[in-house]
């Protein structure tokens, strides 16, 4: 009886120790993928920095059903926004695949 008893608390450890590891390296491979995501912001920011404008916007629309979207380009004039032009936009494995999270790409 006593030797059941030790082998299910060495079975629960192992069981925790593997969970755990698994935790573990699912939080560092997510990690380092934001990590990434972060320099290259940091290097190519200003790229986007110097474009931007409070008159004009885009806008990404992607559709899990079918596989697509659109990008939606507006321009503010009269204190009101006005799509001034449209792109349709279609992906098998782009960011259009249905995959958002964890960010990993």
């Amino acid at each position: 009886m006593a030797a059941n008893k030790v082998k299910n608390v060495k079975k629960k450890k192992y069981i925790r120790k593997t969970l755990l590891v698994t935790l573990i390296g699912f939080l560092i491979f997510w990690f380092s993928s934001l990590v990434h995501v972060w320099i290259l912001t940091g290097s190519h920011g200003e790229v986007f920095k110097e474009i931007s404008n409070e008159n004009l916007a885009r806008i990404n629309i992607f559709s899990r059903r079918f596989s697509g979207g659109l990008i939606l380009h507006f321009i503010k004039q009269n204190e009101e926004w006005r799509v001034v032009w449209w792109d349709g936009v279609w992906s098998s494995y782009g960011s259009a695949d249905n995959f958002i999270w964890p960010l990993i790409r």
